[in-house]
């Protein structure tokens, strides 16, 4: 933990905090959050369509990290990195192959 205080030119208190260390080294921008079952399953379900961690990430709104901690808990076979479908593999999301000529 870090404490925070802040006294004016006499000396007096005038403010003081006390934050989690953890957060800042993490880079967390806010308090953790719990992931329902329900988002759970949804990262899952689009995973399956064939987007990549990141993608799923970006549109359900939280980490690739996040993502991926989901999907090996649930079993789910994960893709390797840069896994380019073929046509009888994973179906490729029109946007996600936008994404790769950026």
């Amino acid at each position: 933990m870090l404490a925070e205080v802040k006294l004016n030119t006499l000396g007096t208190l005038v403010a003081a905090s006390v934050r989690n260390s953890s957060d800042e080294e993490s880079g967390r921008k806010g308090p953790r959050r719990r992931i329902t079952k329900r988002e759970r399953k949804r990262v899952i379900e689009v995973y399956a369509t064939g987007m990549s961690t990141r993608a799923v990430g970006a549109q359900l709104g939280m980490s690739k990290t996040v993502v991926l901690r989901i999907l090996h808990q649930a079993d789910v076979q994960v893709r390797p990195r840069g896994h380019e479908p073929s046509n009888s593999d994973w179906p490729v999301v029109e946007h996600e192959k936008r994404l790769r000529f950026r």
